[in-house]
């Protein structure tokens, strides 16, 4: 079962498989110098890493918190929030879990997250850059600002469109009214989980960085920069069209030849005999003396 959650977990998570998973749980954890004389409060908590030697996922699983602070030992409520987060342990790199660390809503940790549409449940991809995959539920606090960070499945897409890319930041709920704009262009987004929708990406005839946000009912604004890449730059090798003197050719240079005879094959091991196939054309063209390709 946890093999599964973590496939299902946030943005970008559902090819991982772990080779390797610990556990750690602090179960019933009090606070130093409490006043004894005072009802006895505690937090419970767990952490799982799971990795398969490439890639990284930790959840952090909250049970309950009945106190924020060890320097208030007569309630563990008024004072400086205790710092969640990861350390690299070299001194410099470090991620605070925002925007709950050290601020009095750490307290709502046991409602956030939606990991598997669990409350509670946070997770994170750890690599060189640390990715959260919590959703962030912005009626439990109204004062968070708008333009929070969003995780996407990928970091490119191609100028083409058609891919299916997922994003996690917001909470989504079946009935949410999901938006995704690329740019200027505005896609519908499809509900997958609490924390993980899908937007198709649509035809977008630049390439470079555009902005991504994503709205869920007109109200909720999630960024990130998403960069287009063009077909050339994107080209699967597991598709092969020959000749391919002629298709690299200038298309300005083509008009005068006879026709030609263009054949496709592809890896044998890709899907089955009598999978369908679809096939379409594109021209693509980049000229010097304008910004946009066409």
């Amino acid at each position: 079962m946890i093999l599964d959650n973590f496939k299902g977990a946030m943005a970008g998570s559902g090819a991982f498989t772990p080779k390797f998973i610990i556990i750690v749980t602090w179960k019933n954890m009090t606070f130093a110098n409490r006043r004894y004389d005072r009802p006895l409060k505690t937090n419970t908590y767990q952490m799982v890493i799971g990795t398969d030697e490439k890639e990284t996922f930790v959840f952090f699983n909250y049970e309950w918190i009945t106190w924020i602070t060890h320097l208030d030992n007569y309630d563990g409520l008024n004072g400086p929030a205790a710092y969640v987060g990861f350390n690299a342990g070299n001194s410099t790199r470090s991620h605070e879990f925002a925007p709950y660390s050290q601020n009095p809503r750490i307290s709502l940790l046991p409602l956030i997250g939606y990991a598997n549409n669990i409350p509670g449940r946070a997770v994170f991809q750890v690599h060189d850059v640390l990715f959260p995959g919590s959703c962030v539920d912005k009626s439990l606090d109204p004062t968070l600002p708008d333009r929070m960070g969003l995780t996407t499945s990928v970091n490119y897409i191609s100028s083409l469109g058609g891919e299916l890319l997922e994003v996690t930041g917001p909470c989504f709920w079946p009935d949410s009214r999901i938006t995704c704009r690329f740019d200027s262009i505005l896609v519908k987004g499809h509900y997958v989980s609490t924390n993980v929708a899908i937007c198709v990406t649509p035809l977008i005839m630049f390439e470079g960085y555009v902005d991504l946000i994503v709205t869920v009912d007109d109200k909720t604004y999630f960024y990130t920069r998403m960069y287009i890449q063009s077909p050339e730059s994107r080209r699967e090798f597991d598709v092969f069209v020959e000749p391919t003197e002629l298709i690299e050719k200038n298309p300005d240079t083509i008009d005068g030849e006879p026709e030609q005879i263009l054949t496709i094959r592809w890896k044998t091991d890709i899907g089955d005999e009598k999978d369908p196939v679809t096939v379409g054309i594109w021209a693509y063209q980049e000229l010097d003396q304008t910004l946009y390709p066409r």
